[in-house]
């Protein structure tokens, strides 16, 4: 049970970057067509 809380936790944290990376990406890409 204990283990099963982790993973989730973990796949938060990494759903969380992905979701963050994305949105820094997307700003780049953003800035460099303006």
């Amino acid at each position: 049970m204990f283990a099963d809380a982790l993973k989730k936790q973990l796949r938060n944290m990494i759903n969380q970057q992905t979701h963050v990376s994305n949105l820094l990406l997307s700003g780049k890409l953003f800035s460099k067509v303006n």
